[in-house]
């Protein structure tokens, strides 16, 4: 086969995954116990928001025309336009409890309930936003209110590569030289980026749901910073 038809049967296949990758289906056409439910209640920034995706064997599931509904703590979420997999979303305050308490009701059965609360809250107390780290040089991280558990680390811009590290929730960690890396091309830059620290506490979901399903409570902190070469 000539690399120009190499190339093109490359792309093509390029095109296929990526029609795979966006395939969508319906929540009506799925029993229950065949839908994996990602469930999220969210504090970030002084706002609370709860999240719910709909999967079965890998495809997303939009909540169709017969009576699926999503509900937390009372409130109807929403989809998130272009957003994939499709995600549902809206503003919830915790319960007098603390709780975020998830609500999947069907017309005939239902409804399933799952819960979740949200962990302690903490918030970066170094790196400050606005600080230069070189990639080659170390980069300590610290933060307040450390319950001893796990801590996700995550370092993102447009020109790096993603960093993403799950440290123990000590209060400190430090991302070693040369973890951050540039896209090609991008080695001699200054980039602007995104340190980002998210805790999490398991909830439970409804057993009907398909294994592998989540309910999860995070709380975000983050800030900016200048990553040099």
């Amino acid at each position: 086969m000539k690399s120009k038809e190499l190339i093109l049967v490359f792309i093509a296949g390029l095109g296929l995954a990526t029609l795979m990758a966006c395939e969508t289906g319906d929540t009506c056409d799925i029993r229950t116990s065949g839908i994996r439910v990602d469930y999220e209640a969210v504090e970030e920034g002084g706002s609370t928001s709860a999240r719910a995706q709909f999967m079965y064997k890998g495809t997303s599931l939009e909540l169709g025309n017969c009576g699926d509904t999503i509900e937390v703590n009372g409130v109807r979420l929403n989809s998130v336009g272009n957003v994939h997999p499709i995600t549902y979303e809206a503003n919830v305050d915790a319960t007098t409890d603390g709780e975020f308490v998830f609500v999947f009701q069907r017309e005939d059965e239902g409804p399933f309930t799952s819960s979740t609360n949200l962990p302690d809250p903490f918030s970066i107390t170094a790196p400050a936003s606005g600080d230069s780290f070189s990639r080659a040089d170390v980069m300590d991280i610290t933060w307040d209110n450390s319950d001893g558990d796990f801590m996700n680390v995550v370092v993102e811009a447009d020109d790096l590569w993603e960093f993403d590290e799950t440290p123990s929730d000590t209060g400190a960690h430090t991302i070693a030289a040369d973890s951050i890396e540039t896209l090609s091309d991008h080695e001699d830059e200054d980039i602007q980026a995104d340190l980002i620290l998210t805790r999490e506490l398991d909830g439970t979901v409804d057993p009907i749901f398909d294994n592998g399903s989540t309910c999860v409570g995070k709380v975000i902190d983050q800030i900016s910073f200048t990553s040099t070469p």
